[in-house]
């Protein structure tokens, strides 16, 4: 069996893939909709119309769903990072610990990739929650210029 390295790897699984799509489709929608002051007065297809109230409930529900989101992408993506580095770092057959003293956490020593890889986690893991923290901040203001 050839050797495979670990490092490259997806540090997300493909739920939590998925459930950082849909976070950042609605965290944009929430921006777009916080900074532009287009909420919705009546969805035709449902056949609902919105007062100035109604209007005020559908931002937060959407600041809801971001919060949702927020938080259940966070969880998920700690837990696969985790995970990916309990498996870079401890042989599954034999359960032993495969870097040794010299070799640096995250294994970021080979200067051009390992640059370019912390990159990667920082963009995959990290990015995605200053986004949604502020589309729920920004509609929370929406909400409050509303009233």
């Amino acid at each position: 069996m050839g050797y495979e390295d670990t490092r490259f790897q997806q540090t997300l699984t493909d739920r939590t893939l998925k459930l950082r799509r849909n976070f950042l489709i609605v965290s944009c929608v929430g921006i777009i909709i916080a900074k532009t002051g287009l909420v919705p007065t009546e969805i035709t297809a449902l056949g609902l119309k919105f007062s100035e109230v109604n209007q005020q409930d559908f931002l937060w529900l959407v600041a809801g769903i971001i919060a949702y989101y927020l938080i259940a992408f966070y969880v998920h993506s700690i837990c696969d990072f985790c995970s990916w580095l309990r498996s870079k770092t401890i042989d599954a057959k034999s359960n032993d610990i495969v870097r040794s003293k010299d070799t640096p956490a995250f294994g970021f020593s080979e200067g051009f990739f390992g640059f370019f890889y912390a990159l990667r986690i920082l963009f995959d893991n990290i990015l995605p929650l200053p986004v949604g923290y502020y589309a729920f901040l920004s509609l929370s203001q929406a909400i409050y210029v509303l009233k």
